[in-house]
């Protein structure tokens, strides 16, 4: 396997595994800003992509996507890890 397909992949990997874990977590965290501040109801009331962010069937499905997608990250870079690492002498 040459040099730099191997960098490359670790690389891939790596971003894909950032991502995975850096998605719920910033979702966890944008959630408990949105729970802990006054400005919730400008939020609540604004335009049409926001005005839906306060209700609890929106927040769930959004956060169920998120740690789907998240998940599927974190199987990709470990399946990428997995594939790299049994391709090295």
């Amino acid at each position: 396997m040459h040099r730099g397909k191997i960098i490359l992949l670790d690389s891939l990997a790596s971003l894909l595994l950032g991502f995975g874990i850096a998605m719920p977590l910033g979702w966890i965290g944008l959630i408990a800003w949105f729970a802990n501040t006054e400005n919730r109801s400008w939020f609540i009331s604004g335009p049409p992509p926001l005005s839906h962010m306060g209700g609890g069937p929106f927040m769930l499905m959004v956060t169920v996507f998120i740690f789907m997608v998240s998940s599927i990250l974190v199987g990709a870079s470990i399946a990428i890890k997995y594939y790299f690492w049994k391709q090295l002498p």
